[in-house]
């Protein structure tokens, strides 16, 4: 997001998602303030599949926001969606992202080389999966 005119287009993609029910963005909130969010870009109905992804304010990071908030995301795409598989892709280099998929108890699956261009380069990303099966195994609920 550099402009307002990106993030005005980034709410009106999440709300025709939501009203479709192919994916949304949740927001993450604390005392009142939103800290970051938890999103799920596309619900493929065909495959029951997702990828979901968070970000989160460098002022709220380390008090276990986002691994919280994914629970609940993952609990519901599981449970109330009935998917199969919930994908994340972390940047290689971002320890904290990828301590999240794994304490919930994905699977480091490969690396995407350059799959992804962020703030002015291309950055390679951990492909994590989590299946409905594993997730009731582990009682991650």
């Amino acid at each position: 997001m550099q402009t307002l005119v990106d993030v005005d287009a980034f709410i009106a993609l999440f709300a025709r998602k939501q009203t479709d029910g192919d994916g949304f963005h949740c927001g993450i909130w604390r005392d009142g303030e939103l800290a970051g969010g938890v999103v799920c870009w596309t619900i493929y109905a065909q495959n029951r599949n997702c990828e979901i992804g968070y970000w989160l304010s460098q002022s709220f990071v380390g008090q276990g926001l986002v691994t919280r908030a994914a629970r609940w995301v993952i609990k519901y795409l599981f449970g109330e969606r009935g998917l199969n598989r919930v994908e994340m892709q972390c940047g290689l280099d971002n320890v904290r992202s990828r301590a999240v998929a794994e304490t919930l108890g994905f699977t480091l699956e490969g690396v995407r080389r350059q799959s992804h261009y962020i703030t002015n380069q291309f950055v390679d990303h951990a492909v994590y999966g989590l299946l409905a099966q594993e997730w009731r195994e582990r009682d991650m609920r």
